[in-house]
C-alpha cells in the first residue's frame, strides 16, 4: 500500500529533485554536510516550538 502511494506520488516531484540536485551540485561533501546539520537543528526547533505553541497559556 505505501509503496503504490510512493509509485503514484513520485512523479510529481521528479522536477524538484532534480532542481534541488542541480542546486547543490557545486558543493563539496562537506559544506553538504553543514546544510543537512543546520536543516536538521531547524527542523528539530521546529518541532520544539510547534509543541510550546500547543501548550496552553498559564498567564
Amino acid at each position: 500500500m505505501i509503496q503504490e502511494r510512493i509509485d503514484e506520488i513520485a512523479p510529481h516531484y521528479e522536477v524538484t529533485a532534480r532542481e534541488f540536485g542541480a542546486a547543490l551540485a557545486g558543493y563539496s561533501v562537506e559544506q553538504l554536510e553543514l546544510v543537512l546539520d543546520v536543516f536538521n537543528r531547524l527542523h528539530e526547533t521546529s518541532v520544539r516550538v510547534t509543541a510550546l505553541r500547543r501548550e496552553p497559556d498559564t498567564d
